[in-house]
């Protein structure tokens, strides 16, 4: 606000010469901006240190996603080892079962034609359930080990 003027209207003055007085009507405003500018000042700072703060956490989350992703591509294949395993075990289940049966026939007709003992009708017969309940516990871990590939596939797509 002006407080004195100097000149009076339509006088001549020079260049550099003193026209009026001013004076704010806020004596303190000049100490209270450099306070606003020190406080936006220290408010940057330390949003600097948390944006730090947020990079490191970032850069150990990412390091710490690539250890989980390597461990579980390394599930992922004993899973898938195991699965392949599990497989080889039903065909050699089946084969077994196949072969029991095809015997268990043979010593069934020998048995009825009385060319066989009670006995080795009786190892054909108990030799064919086993072989069945053999392929029936394959088939049942190859669906497992299925399984565990699926929930591992899934894991990894999370």
């Amino acid at each position: 606000r002006i407080t004195q003027w100097y000149v009076q209207e339509g006088q001549e003055v020079r260049k550099g010469e003193r026209l009026v007085m001013m004076q704010d009507p806020d004596p303190l405003l000049p100490s209270r901006l450099a306070d606003n500018r020190d406080a936006i000042r220290a408010r940057k700072q330390a949003a600097a240190g948390r944006v730090s703060t947020y990079m490191e956490q970032i850069k150990n989350l990412e390091g710490s996603r690539d250890r989980a992703l390597a461990a579980a591509d390394q599930r992922l294949k004993g899973a898938q080892e195991a699965y392949k395993a599990a497989q080889r075990q039903v065909e050699i289940a089946v084969a077994n079962r196949t072969l029991a049966k095809i015997t268990y026939g043979m010593e069934e007709k020998l048995i009825k034609d009385g060319l066989t003992s009670e006995l080795v009708y009786e190892t054909a017969r108990q030799r064919r359930l086993a072989t069945e309940q053999e392929e029936l516990r394959s088939r049942n871990a190859e669906e497992a080990a299925r399984l565990a590939v699926g929930a591992i596939r899934e894991d990894i797509e999370k």
